[in-house]
């Protein structure tokens, strides 16, 4: 593999590894505000906390073994900074108390299956146990993830949570108003 490659993939690979640090703060802010909850996006948080590490054990691999390694897709780190730019916007909004956990399931399960979740695999490409083992354990958990996202969904989507409403009138009570106030004309 070229050194440009090298250095390039280097930088993705690192960009990967704090695009999961910042849904580990995303799945720890969930924790803070879903006490219910709680356990689950705990070990969500643990889970890309691994991840992160697993990344981070993958960029010592290229920078110590570049041979091992063969360049897979293109992918730009603007792509990566964005989506890490989104999750800790969310981060924000739930600090607020701005977010349903209904929104929030929704968005969790967006960001695992992700083209960055499951294209890992994609980018950077090894017949290395080691990396082999790492990327098996990233997909598995994401996997599992989006699972129990898409059965807490379905849960609360047969609950009809409710969620917050804007302080509009709605057109039926706003009509029925202006009825009674033009049938009382008054003295």
């Amino acid at each position: 593999m070229l050194q440009e490659d090298v250095k390039d993939l280097t930088a993705i690979v690192e960009t990967l590894a704090q695009f999961e640090t910042t849904l580990a703060a995303l799945y720890c802010a969930c924790a803070k505000v879903w006490l219910e909850d709680g356990e689950f996006w705990i070990q969500m948080e643990q889970s890309e906390i691994r991840h992160a590490r697993n990344m981070t054990r993958i960029k010592t691999m290229l920078s110590e073994r570049p041979d091992i390694f063969q360049r897979g897709r293109p992918f730009k780190i603007a792509a990566i900074q964005t989506s890490i730019a989104g999750a800790q916007w969310d981060i924000q909004r739930l600090n607020r108390k701005e977010m349903t956990r209904k929104n929030m399931l929704f968005i969790a399960r967006d960001l695992e299956q992700s083209v960055l979740e499951r294209n890992y695999a994609e980018i950077l490409k090894s017949n290395d146990i080691e990396f082999q083992s790492l990327m098996k354990e990233m997909l598995s958990e994401t996997i599992q993830h989006r699972k129990y996202l898409d059965e807490q969904i379905a849960k609360s989507a047969a609950k009809a949570e409710p969620s917050p409403a804007p302080n509009v009138p709605s057109l039926r009570s706003s009509t029925q108003s202006k009825k009674q106030d033009s049938s009382h004309k008054g003295p």
